[in-house]
């Protein structure tokens, strides 16, 4: 351009298309600038302000220009939702990423601070994770070990931004995800049974013996402890373990929502040895089912006695080689002494008399208030009486769910003339008194 007077011109491409800037945009050339210069001076950046600036020079003999890209950098601002959710296994659950702020560059989902495989955008390895658009991640038959936080990261070449939200599990039924296996082992030796859990709330375990609680002995130590993964492991630790330590060892994982059980034979070379029991107690109606608390090995055979017959001797009795009895639809009849008999290979024999009480559940005569014929101001009273049933019971009356006290109450009195009935006056009827 030499040393011709040049004339400028700047342009804005927006969306193909140059559009002249207006004039407030251009800055006059100072005294330490050049009249071969031309400037635009952009107040006050705003994210709408990114793209191509043209300047285009011309004088009487030549035109060029230059394009110049403009890039807003605007803090990136992530926010998640919801913060907290409550799902229960199986479910589904959503959380959505809200991302402001430019440039753009990234958005990634990562679990508990560290990147997750499936949750990639695009097609996931897992189809129970599924990023969609908005950046949407929705979780499809949520699993225990989909608790915990989740974090949203946008970046750019400048900054980041993240936000977080936590899925907590709702009720998780016990489940059991690791069980000890049978063992054999020769007397003196130490031997050691694991149970694991997961569940919500966290399970508690119990620990049997052939259906009993295990022996009082310092010998047998029972311990439980909770993982950083909310696995709830229990153990029992046999010391010195002796031939009537052998038997049906069983776990049980319990919460409100259920029951988990496992249960594994340990086997401890010895002769045959039936351990004495307390009594047993069945209801009436139900079956019970009863394991033979024997112990050595190796066993022959098992078998249990009733008055002298060798059981079943009923449609009603089922009898297993491992030693198990089960009694369907139980009777007062049923009532009585059981003996279990236990054999070795060598022909010695164990025996042990179980004694079984078989205790009737209460059973009330129906009872209703005349309601077709009383009226406001009336009085009304109506008798609980026990049919059958087992001493001791307790009658108790109960009005919306809620227990009535003794003495008088709302005008309410409970008068109890024997130990098997009980009868509740109203002396005088009111609104008070609508209900169950």
């Amino acid at each position: 351009f030499s040393n011709l007077l040049l004339n400028f011109r700047w342009y804005r491409e927006i969306e193909g298309v140059l559009s002249d800037l207006p004039p407030t945009l251009k800055r006059p050339p100072t005294s330490s600038s050049s009249p071969q210069n031309s400037v635009v001076h952009v107040a006050q950046v705003r994210p709408q302000d990114a793209g191509s600036y043209l300047c285009r020079a011309n004088n009487s003999h030549s035109v060029d220009q230059a394009v110049v890209q403009l890039v807003v950098y605007v803090p990136l601002r992530v926010q998640v939702s919801p913060l907290t959710q409550i799902v229960d296994v199986g479910r589904s659950a959503s959380l959505r990423c809200l991302v402001s702020g430019s440039p753009i560059h990234s958005v990634v989902w990562l679990k508990d601070g560290v990147p997750h495989a499936e949750l990639e955008n695009g097609p996931s390895s897992s189809p129970r994770f599924q990023v969609g658009p908005r950046e949407v991640l929705k979780l499809v038959g949520v699993q225990p070990d989909d608790a915990g936080m989740y974090q949203c990261l946008a970046s750019n070449d400048f900054t980041t931004g993240q936000d977080s939200s936590q899925i907590r599990l709702g009720s998780v039924l016990p489940e059991l995800v690791y069980r000890f296996s049978e063992q054999t082992i020769q007397p003196g030796h130490s031997v050691s049974l694991k149970c694991t859990a997961v569940g919500n709330p966290p399970p508690q375990f119990t620990w049997t013996l052939d259906g009993f609680t295990l022996p009082e002995s310092e010998r047998f130590l029972v311990g439980q402890y909770v993982t950083i993964h909310d696995h709830v492991i229990s153990h029992v630790n046999i010391t010195q373990a002796r031939d009537e330590d052998g038997g049906l060892y069983a776990c049980q994982a319990r919460n409100a929502m259920g029951i988990a059980l496992h249960t594994g034979r340990l086997n401890i070379y010895g002769p045959p040895f039936v351990r004495p029991v307390p009594p047993i107690k069945g209801v009436a109606g139900k079956n019970l089912q009863i394991q033979c608390p024997v112990s050595g090995y190796p066993i022959e055979s098992i078998s249990w006695e009733r008055g002298g017959s060798l059981l079943p001797v009923t449609r009603m009795q089922r009898v297993y080689l491992n030693g198990t009895l089960i009694l369907e639809h139980l009777q007062k009849a049923d009532e009585g002494i059981l003996t279990c008999h236990a054999k070795g290979r060598q022909g010695q024999i164990s025996s042990r008399d179980i004694h079984l009480r078989v205790v009737v559940p209460p059973k009330l005569m129906p009872f209703q208030f005349l309601n077709t014929i009383l009226r406001e101001g009336m009085r009304a009273a109506v008798s609980c009486q026990l049919l059958e049933g087992d001493r001791p019971i307790d009658l108790v009356w109960e009005f919306e769910g809620k227990p009535i006290s003794g003495g008088v109450a709302n005008g309410i009195t409970i008068r109890v003339p024997d130990e098997y009935s009980s009868t509740l006056v109203i002396d005088s009827l009111s609104s008070v008194h609508n209900g169950a």
